[in-house]
């Protein structure tokens, strides 16, 4: 929601109701309109569920369940691997609770995507050679 250059997270979150879920990322350089969105989704009664990398924050207060995904290291930067892991993990999940309307909707955004040409395509670089290399 908020990463969109249209703002159009007023839009969506107008729509969101008691049975939806909202799914937060909540890791540093947190933006401060977040705090803001969930407890609009906090109102309107949708589950909020957070990925933080602690269970100490305004949001995770806010938050029905909150998924830690916390680096033990202190590295420079925030490690993102157990976060990325984790979306992977829940969004595995979710296709295989519904499968054929998750393959449904992933061949409708390929098509949308072949149709308007917006996704860069790898040319072969010999003529005869396709995508596979053969």
């Amino acid at each position: 929601l908020i990463n969109d250059p249209a703002a159009k997270f007023a839009d969506v979150l107008a729509d969101i109701q008691q049975h939806d879920v909202l799914f937060v990322v909540d890791f540093p350089r947190q933006i401060h309109l977040l705090s803001h969105l969930v407890r609009v989704a906090k109102h309107y009664q949708a589950k909020i569920v957070v990925l933080s990398n602690t269970l100490v924050s305004d949001i995770c207060a806010l938050a029905d369940v909150v998924i830690p995904c916390a680096s033990k290291r202190g590295d420079i930067f925030d490690s993102y691997t157990a976060a990325i892991s984790m979306v992977n993990f829940i969004g595995n999940e979710l296709v295989a609770q519904a499968p054929q309307r998750a393959s449904q909707r992933m061949q409708r955004m390929e098509d949308i995507h072949q149709q308007i040409g917006d996704l860069y395509q790898v040319e072969p670089l010999l003529p005869g050679i396709n995508k596979t290399g053969f």
